[in-house]
Order: structure tokens, then C-alpha cells, then sequence
């Protein structure tokens, strides 16, 4: 799987609220990036785009935590490893308090307890560890962690790693101004639809905004002051937990 094709899996990921209150299974596609037929057979082309709060300041230990993953990710690929999907959750008592060292040291130990996670977290479901060897690995303190409570790992067809975390509530709410924005850059690409003879088929086009959770803002009191001026005949907006048409 290519990375390109891993952005298909993600925006579809992003924008399954929207899916599932519209009751709608659309197929992957190119320029846009799904098309649907309704139920009198009009083709729609959804457009699907990551919306981003660009002044949104992160609480310190949450740049901690992100840049911990992105130092891992950096470090697994650097291995040789692929295909890998690692989710780190780390303990509540990280985000009430800094941690007392320097942000480079807390990556470097966070990334060793994710090897070590990685490492023996299975050990103890093995049908023929005997208790001597559980004493020997607790002497040694491999389960031994300050930061890292545990992690999962899901192996899929990509060619590169990919390190997320879990984390709290959103920070803010998304701006109307970065809404339009977005909305106004996604006219541009609409132009383009429109022109491609291969879109010639689509009667409708949609416009998906979504917010990740990895952004840290949401939707929930999100508001619209002025009409949308768009050619999008639908626009729509989510985040993990709220759905809210636009247009």
C-alpha cells in the first residue's frame, strides 16, 4: 500500500461520521475523492479535506507526547521497519505534570519503553514462561514504566510506520475563518473537477470537511455567521463526535 493509498484509508476514516449519518457507501476515487449514486442514479463526487487550527497552541506536554511518536516513528523507520500502526497511551499522571528532565531526554525514554512494550508485553501470555523467568524479567525491572502505559499494534499493508497516541479532550473550537479557507481552496480544486473529462459523468459534488482528533480542536460549538458561497451542491463538517451541514 502506498502512502497515497493509505490517504485514501485515512480521509475515509475521518469522514465515516458524515458516512454514517448520511447512510452512504461511497467508492474510493481520484479528483475527487469518492463517488456515490443516489437512489435515482445521479453520480456524486465527494471531495474529502483535513481541516487544521493553524493558531492553535498545544499545552506543552501534549508537543512532549506528539513529538515522542513522531521521534518513534522516525526511529522504526530508520530500523527498516514498515507496515506497522502503533497506537502509545501514556499515563494520566503525564499530563498533570512535566515531567522533571529535558524534552529530548523524555523522547529518548519514552522511546525505549515503546521498545520494551513492543518487547515483552506478550511474554507473560506465553503457555511455557515458568515463574523463574517472570521473577528474572521483574528483577530486571522490564515492566518498570514511568511514561508509556501500553501500546497496540496493528500490522497493515503500508510501506512506512505510522505512531499515533491517545489523547484528551479537544482544545478549542475550529475558527469560522479557517473554515472558509478551507472551503475556499476546495472552490479552486472544484474548477478542476469540473473541467476533467473524466468527471463528465458526476452530476453533484460534495464537499467532506473533516477535524481529526490528532488537530486538537472539534466542531461542538461551532458556528456559521455568513452564507457559504459555493458550487458544492452539499457541504459538510465533522469531527470524531459531531456531524454539521453547511450548505
Amino acid at each position: 500500500m502506498t502512502r497515497e493509498e493509505y490517504k485514501h484509508i485515512l480521509e475515509r476514516y475521518h469522514s465515516t461520521p458524515i458516512l454514517r449519518r448520511l447512510d452512504i457507501d461511497p467508492q474510493s476515487s481520484e479528483h475527487p475523492d469518492m463517488e456515490y449514486i443516489d437512489e435515482v442514479g445521479r453520480h456524486i463526487g465527494i471531495e474529502i479535506t483535513e481541516c487544521w487550527c493553524r493558531d492553535v497552541k498545544l499545552p506543552e506536554m501534549d508537543d512532549y507526547t506528539m513529538s515522542a511518536c513522531a521521534k518513534y516513528k522516525s526511529l522504526a523507520e530508520s530500523r527498516g521497519e514498515k507496515g506497522l500502526w502503533i497506537t502509545v497511551s501514556f499515563f494520566d499522571s503525564v499530563y498533570k505534570n512535566l515531567p522533571n528532565m529535558s524534552k529530548q531526554k523524555f523522547l529518548t525514554v519514552v522511546c525505549e519503553e515503546i521498545d520494551r512494550h513492543r518487547k515483552y508485553d506478550s511474554i507473560l501470555d506465553e503457555p511455557n514462561i515458568g515463574r523463574e523467568d517472570i521473577k528474572k524479567l521483574l528483577s530486571q525491572k522490564v515492566f518498570d514504566y514511568r511514561f508509556v502505559s501500553n501500546i497496540s499494534v496493528s500490522e497493515l499493508n503500508i510501506d512506512f510506520v505510522e505512531v499515533s497516541w491517545i489523547q484528551g479532550a479537544f482544545i478549542t473550537t475550529i475558527s469560522e475563518l479557517e473554515v472558509l479557507r478551507y472551503i475556499e481552496k476546495k472552490n479552486k480544486a472544484l474548477e478542476g473537477f469540473k473541467k476533467n473529462p473524466k468527471n463528465n459523468h458526476i452530476n453533484d459534488y460534495w464537499l467532506f470537511l473533516t477535524v481529526p482528533d490528532r488537530t486538537f480542536c472539534g466542531i461542538d460549538d461551532f458556528k456559521i455567521s455568513q452564507p457559504i458561497i459555493s458550487d458544492y451542491e452539499r457541504i459538510y463538517i465533522c469531527d470524531s463526535m459531531h456531524v454539521m451541514q453547511l450548505k
